[in-house]
């Protein structure tokens, strides 16, 4: 593997190896690893055994000895809540996710962008209510709006709606988190400045929101649209949008 999320207190045995083509006889490799920041982690030198001690962002590196062949394994490590703390701004207000799934912003708030309920703009971060039993595991922040994934693969969404980037097309804004209809088993979520998108459980794309120029993926150029399905794409793990 080149990239390993863990929870703080958990290991992981990585397997490295070396293959070569066209010899007449075996060769056996020998593999060293080490890790960049010891703070965050343990690893056996020889067997490759890492141990999560803290929560963050670390390196480790896997070496042929006797050769400069070497592969760069990225590691994150998360609090036992298994929620990896992120922070995203657009427009003029920001978005965070603590470690134990509660969700914070700040800034500008004219369109409902803050989720409080109100349009009263904050300097300080204040706390985005979900109902009871709710655990957001990702945010994205768009222009003025924002999306939030809950651990149940749900999509809720709050703030400017004009171009129906809440997945709504009833209401112009919305101004506390509001599960967005027709969205299930979603796995990962982003925003573009006035759009949204989300890939589910098979990789498919959905998006809303504004499609002018065809940001949507529909086939059409629709000033707007309501969560609708990508077409001739599937299996993507990964989406970022543009403005």
């Amino acid at each position: 593997t080149t990239n390993l999320t863990l929870q703080k207190g958990k290991s992981f045995d990585i397997d490295a190896w070396t293959t070569y083509f066209n010899l007449f006889e075996d060769k056996t490799s020998e593999i060293t690893y080490e890790v960049l920041d010891s703070d965050l982690g343990t690893i056996d030198e020889i067997t490759g055994t890492f141990s999560a001690v803290n929560a963050g962002r670390t390196t480790i590196i896997a070496k042929e000895v006797g050769t400069d062949k070497k592969a760069i394994i990225q590691v994150r490590i998360l609090e036992n809540s298994g929620v990896e703390p992120m922070a995203e701004t657009a427009g003029s207000h920001t978005i965070m996710l603590k470690a134990d799934g509660t969700v914070w912003t700040f800034g500008i708030n004219e369109n409902g962008e803050l989720g409080t309920g109100d349009n009263t703009n904050s300097d300080d971060p204040v706390q985005v209510v979900f109902p009871n039993g709710t655990t957001i595991i990702q945010v994205a922040c768009g222009e003025n709006h924002n999306l939030a994934l809950d651990s149940n693969g749900n999509v809720w969404a709050w703030g400017a709606n004009n171009n129906y980037q809440l997945g709504n097309s009833n209401v112009d804004k919305i101004l506390t988190p509001t599960k967005v209809e027709g969205l299930s088993g979603i796995r990962k979520i982003a925003c573009g400045g006035q759009n949204s998108f989300a890939i589910g459980r098979k990789g498919e794309i959905y998006s809303f929101g504004q499609n002018s120029s065809g940001e949507g993926g529909i086939g059409s150029y629709t000033q707007k649209i309501t969560v609708t399905r990508a077409k001739n794409i599937s299996g993507i793990i990964d989406i970022k949008a543009g403005k």
